[in-house]
């Protein structure tokens, strides 16, 4: 016999501005997720080939723009606690310049936006530590591996400075902050020989080495970088950031920026360099009420 729970949440409307009834026996819509979640990653995956390795996006889903983005990385975002050969599936199957979303963003942004949020609510940090220690042993020398190792220090280091400004930072804070990011670079570093055939390498070493005082580390991975991957817009993005004046750049900088990546994409996607960068610039000062 099987209890049924009913639950109204006042003013809780779908994308089209229809109020939603859900019916669930699961008492929450997170322990349901988990659940179809662990369904789905039982399922057999045939063997990886040239004509499966990015496939098409349920047509019940988001097919462009951040509602994609965050549809693609919450699916991985599940992955990750349930079936990891499936993440890493992601990492080395959309590590193709044809895998992208209908505006052009290549799919495997979705896995950085996934991994953010994999380690940012941690409140005993060994734990996930512990976990990215034993895949180091299940999966060795795993570009996937390296990538959440990475990341898991990243937001460590983040986790220690807070993200007040920078006069609210302790003395102890900017001192873990600096170690851990050092230490994610390290893991990157060593990671590069079997790693760096995928543009999330270079995206994230850019993140990293972007809060060094020194910027000339970030420069030649940008600029190695975006030679290699010429369309891995997100590679541009986060250079692009980086040179706003709110992090210390110029808009002098970020225009020679604009010039030099047009001048590298031009042969594939003609002049839309130039929209793509300034729109990612407009929209990331719009988040900090800058437009």
């Amino acid at each position: 016999m099987r209890k049924w729970t009913w639950k109204f949440h006042n003013g809780k409307k779908t994308g089209n501005g229809w109020v939603m009834i859900h019916a669930s026996s699961y008492p929450d819509m997170q322990t349901e997720n988990d659940a179809v979640a662990r369904i789905i990653d039982t399922q057999p995956q045939p063997p990886m080939t040239a004509s499966n390795r990015c496939p098409p996006i349920d047509p019940a889903l988001p097919q462009d723009g951040h509602a994609a983005l965050n549809s693609a990385a919450g699916m991985l975002a599940a992955t990750y606690r349930f079936n990891l050969p499936r993440l890493e599936r992601a990492v080395e199957g959309w590590n193709i310049p044809s895998c992208v979303f209908l505006d052009g963003r290549p799919r495997l942004q979705a896995v950085e936006i996934a991994m953010d949020g994999f380690f940012s609510d941690s409140k005993d940090w060994s734990v996930p530590y512990d976990r990215i220690r034993q895949l180091k042993q299940e999966f060795p020398h795993k570009a996937f591996v390296a990538f959440l190792e990475a990341d898991y220090w990243e937001e460590y280091a983040w986790n220690a400075r807070g993200n007040g400004y920078s006069d609210s930072v302790t003395r102890e804070g900017w001192k873990l902050f600096r170690e851990r990011l050092a230490k994610a670079e390290q893991v990157l570093r060593d990671a590069k020989p079997y790693a760096s055939d995928n543009p999330l390498w270079y995206s994230m070493m850019v993140e990293v080495q972007g809060w060094e005082e020194d910027k000339r580390a970030m420069a030649a991975t940008f600029f190695e970088g975006a030679r290699k991957f010429r369309t891995y817009y997100p590679l541009y993005f986060t250079m692009a950031n980086f040179l706003e004046p709110k992090w210390y750049g110029n808009w002098d900088a970020e225009a020679k920026l604009v010039d030099w990546s047009l001048k590298n994409t031009r042969k594939v996607d003609g002049e839309s360099m130039y929209a793509r960068l300034y729109w990612d610039v407009a929209d990331d000062m719009a988040k900090d009420g800058g437009v």
